[in-house]
């Protein structure tokens, strides 16, 4: 979507020379762009990334020469498009992303589409010695913008799959296969005597000890191995955390007839990492559908394979299939989810903006627990001025910037972002029929049981009549 020039300029101003003095409604708008920019690979119809021989066009172009740097492709790639504009030429070349940001302030050439495909066709047919044959080619965009929770790039990420609970790499995992970086090396028992003696900071380490859930832990030697994370008395109280606020949630929905123990809910443990969370979780709610979804598909899944209720999906939280295969998850196995609760523990920078989007989005999402965790990127920078200039703690702000985007979203009232739905009109048409309807419930959960600065939740439960799964998205 094409921004107006006026639009532009006051977004670039507020992102390039954030304000101290920054309001609240300026804040806001910047956490809107952020939450609007990572739907920039989302799947569009007619829309797919040029490509020369099977390769996407963006590919061929030595970067190094077009940003006047020595380059290492010995004439391989093509030396084109000099001091050129790399973000229009990627748009040129139907790579999904933003726009210029420096607009018509930008030091670099711009390049239209056309430009850039005819000089790529002739350094084709220069260097190849044949005719160019265009076609169009999908790209699974890098997760690793968001932060530690999503750590795999592009080159990394495979084509999306499923575990189940008897996989083939759960199994080499439980032969002795070691555990991915996240883990340490100290034995089981040091580690059960460290976290005693965390036991005097947090009722929630005091119940892990006292109840039935370690024990289970200790039987079984692939959760066993979980007890080797760093920090794993922090671990535990968030995990802790993100599930009692689930519980909560999950005690406002009686009305979509969810069964004893969680029959009949599927719970999404988005961005992962080795799903602490989602084993609790499987603990509390056994007859849950819970899934663990992250982008390292090579992390070992034993505990996976350990507990029936966890099933673990390879998943790029920003690629353009994201969206659709969140909404075929949160449905459960057959389609038989009554009710779905979305869950992202320690969010870092755009992951939480983009998880809030594809929560809402999705129809059959019903609730969301978010932790947000550091402050990075854009949104970061606003926001840690302007709390340096309030006084007040950075983190605080972030939270209550992110649960007022959350409201924002949903009502369609803030001025800032039109919506429409799939199948039906969109929020704005519908404003008068919700008169009279109680606002959506967005709450901030301030843990102190939880053993880390990062101790907030948002905690969503979407209205009934609000469960619309929005596809596209108007113009700012």
């Amino acid at each position: 979507k094409v921004l107006s020039p006026k639009t532009q300029c006051s977004l670039i101003s507020a992102l390039m020379h954030p304000d101290p003095a920054a309001t609240d409604a300026e804040i806001q708008r910047v956490a809107q762009y952020t939450l609007v920019s990572t739907r920039a690979h989302d799947a569009k119809d007619g829309q797919a990334e040029l490509s020369l021989g099977g390769v996407p066009a963006s590919d061929l172009i030595c970067w190094a020469f077009l940003v006047g740097a020595a380059c290492s492709c010995d004439g391989a790639l093509a030396h084109i498009l000099q001091q050129g504009c790399g973000t229009t030429i990627n748009l040129g070349l139907g790579r999904r992303g933003r726009v210029c940001r420096f607009g018509t302030q930008c030091k670099l050439r711009h390049i239209a589409p056309d430009e850039a495909r005819d000089a790529l066709s002739a350094w084709w047919r220069e260097a190849r010695g044949c005719e160019p044959v265009w076609s169009t080619v999908e790209r699974v965009n890098s997760a690793a913008r968001g932060g530690q929770r999503s750590v795999n790039s592009s080159a990394d990420v495979v084509q999306p799959s499923v575990h189940k609970a008897k996989s083939e790499e759960a199994e080499v995992a439980q032969d002795g296969q070691r555990l991915p970086d996240a883990l340490t090396d100290v034995p089981f028992e040091r580690q059960l005597e460290r976290l005693h003696g965390h036991a005097h900071e947090s009722e929630y380490i005091r119940r892990f000890l006292a109840g039935p859930h370690l024990a289970e832990m200790q039987r079984v030697d692939a959760l066993r191995a979980l007890f080797n994370m760093r920090n794993f008395a922090k671990e535990i109280t968030e995990a802790y955390g993100a599930a009692m606020q689930v519980e909560a949630l999950l005690s406002q929905m009686r009305w979509r007839g969810i069964g004893e123990k969680g029959r009949g809910v599927c719970i999404l443990d988005v961005c992962s990492g080795k799903g602490l969370t989602a084993v609790l979780l499987s603990f509390l709610f056994p007859h849950a559908s819970i899934v663990l979804l992250d982008a390292n598909g090579a992390m070992g899944l034993a505990h996976v394979a350990a507990l029936p209720a966890l099933t673990f999906h390879q998943f790029d939280i920003f690629s353009p299939t994201a969206l659709q295969e969140m909404a075929e998850l949160a449905l459960g196995e057959g389609g038989e989810a009554h009710a779905c609760i979305a869950v992202g523990t320690h969010l870092c920078g755009s992951l939480s903006p983009r998880l809030i989007d594809l929560a809402i989005r999705v129809e059959a999402i019903h609730g969301l627990v978010l932790c947000p965790c550091c402050i990075k990127g854009t949104l970061g920078g606003q926001v840690t001025k302007a709390a340096r200039h309030r006084k007040v703690d950075p983190y605080a702000l972030l939270v209550s910037t992110l649960a007022n985007l959350v409201t924002a979203n949903l009502e369609g009232s803030a001025g800032l972002l039109g919506s429409s739905g799939v199948g039906g009109a969109s929020l704005g048409e519908q404003g008068e029929g919700r008169q009279g309807e109680e606002p959506m419930p967005v709450a901030v959960v301030v843990d102190e049981e939880v053993i880390s600065p990062r101790r907030s939740f948002i905690v969503v439960a979407k209205p009934r009549s609000r469960h619309k799964l929005i596809l596209e998205t108007k113009p700012l």
